[in-house]
């Protein structure tokens, strides 16, 4: 027993716990924050190329936010002191209306006549007395004046083109669903005129139970150009989300305004009212300096007609599919662009213009050229027509992509993964395109209207 008692003695003072006050100096020793390492592994700068975690730069973000609108409001007061509250004047010029506009405001209300007579033609081609060929007749002539007539008013009366705007962009939208309406209308009625009689219960949503009031307004209502006999639908209303949609759109709505009014104007005046306007170098001076605000009024006016009114539409409706454009602002070729930045149209034209060019032996080049060509005399009719002009600059613009959509192809082509043909698109269109087009209209327009500006 003593020996075992003593071998623990030696263990202990051999290999045992140090003294408390040299434990305190050791642990003290091991926690000085003098003494600690900063350099532990290897780390790159943190803007480095060779940083391999992900980094946020919302800071610099809202640097730029923040040097923006300061930006903006310092060139809104000055051009106040400068030209005066160009708000004021706009809403003046706009609300100012005359005889002749008062012909184009009933002319819009009017517009629902064409929806209802469309309706009554396409009930009476599912009747015996009604020809499937007087049906097609009938609906070519309804749907042809619900935009001719409009635009043959316009430039009759030579009204506001703040009145003749809305007029014209309704009727083309009103045209393009009645056209769309009537053509799908008439191949589903020569297939129910060849097939044999169903049995058991009508379907609401086959032909010619789908002939309805109801049916059409739907359509009319519905966020798209194309006509089917039934659409993916959301099961209810989200009232919350709904109202932030309708702020977000205000807010966007007057911001466009704000650019439009205090940066585009003064210098779409300055350029009507120099003694050479149409001078090559005085117009690149003014489409450059038109370059940025027309670009932010563009993006403007993309976000709230394509994210949130279509949305909000949608939603009121409980439409379902809400894909009504892609990631264009990433389109490395042209025709990439225009297949991805509108849907609703795209859509539309290939159903009802290259589907049926294809159909009756077009080859695919031809089919597309044609597509181009119908896109681009709509895109000079909803800004002629009410700028009562016809100088056909953005029909030549839109005809011009052709040979940019080749020239992209060919850089996507040979060079993979280029970035070459995004910078063309943004060169061509945002940067110079636009801004010009608008530039050239103003002039024509000004010089025409030279005592109200």
């Amino acid at each position: 027993a003593n020996e075992w008692a003593e071998a623990i003695l030696l263990a202990a003072e051999d290999g045992g716990e140090p003294p408390k006050q040299e434990k305190e100096e050791k642990g003290k020793r091991k926690f000085d924050p003098s003494l600690r390492d900063f350099h532990k592994k290897h780390q790159a700068s943190y803007l480095s190329s060779d940083q391999t975690d992900r980094q946020s730069y919302r800071g610099f973000a809202n640097l730029i936010l923040v040097v923006a609108v300061v930006g903006c409001v310092r060139n809104i007061v000055d051009n106040v002191s400068k030209y005066g509250n160009f708000l004021t004047q706009a809403l003046e010029f706009s609300l100012t209306l005359e005889a002749n506009d008062y012909i184009i405001v009933a002319a819009t209300a009017l517009l629902p006549f064409f929806i209802v007579s469309t309706l009554l033609i396409e009930k009476a081609g599912t009747t015996t007395w009604c020809s499937t060929s007087a049906t097609k007749l009938l609906q070519s002539v309804n749907v042809s004046a619900s935009l001719l007539l409009p635009c043959y008013l316009s430039h009759s009366t030579q009204a506001n083109p703040a009145v003749c705007g809305p007029l014209i962009f309704l009727s083309t939208v009103m045209f393009l669903k009645l056209v769309s309406y009537a053509h799908t209308n008439a191949v589903l009625r020569e297939r129910w005129l060849t097939m044999p009689p169903r049995e058991g219960p009508p379907i609401p949503t086959s032909y010619p139970n789908n002939i309805s009031f109801y049916d059409i307004v739907r359509f009319m209502a519905f966020p798209t150009l194309c006509y089917q006999t039934s659409y993916p639908r959301t099961p209810f209303v989200r009232k919350k989300w709904l109202a932030k949609r309708v702020v977000e759109l205000l807010i966007t709505l007057f911001i466009q305004v704000v650019v439009f009014q205090q940066f585009m104007m003064p210098v779409l005046l300055q350029s009507a009212q120099a003694k050479n306007s149409d001078d090559p170098m005085t117009i690149t001076k003014y489409t450059l300096t038109l370059a940025v605000p027309s670009l932010a009024c563009w993006l403007c006016m993309f976000y709230a007609l394509f994210h949130l009114w279509l949305n909000i539409l949608a939603e009121l409706t409980c439409f379902g599919d809400r894909q009504f454009y892609k990631a264009w602002w990433n389109a490395t070729k042209l025709d990439v662009y225009w297949r991805d930045w509108n849907i609703p149209v795209h859509a539309w034209l290939v159903r009802h213009t290259f589907m049926p060019c294809m159909k009756a032996g077009y080859g695919k080049g031809v089919s597309m050229f044609i597509v181009f060509f119908i896109s681009a005399v709509f895109h000079e009719l909803l800004v002629s027509v009410p700028c009562h002009t016809s100088n056909w600059y953005a029909f030549a613009g839109m005809m011009g992509q052709i040979p940019l959509i080749a020239l992209t192809n060919v850089i996507e082509k040979r060079f993979k993964e280029s970035q070459v043909g995004n910078f063309i698109f943004w060169l061509s269109f945002c940067i110079v395109g636009q801004p010009l087009c608008i530039l050239l209209y103003f002039i024509e327009v000004a010089g025409k209207n030279s005592e109200k500006f």
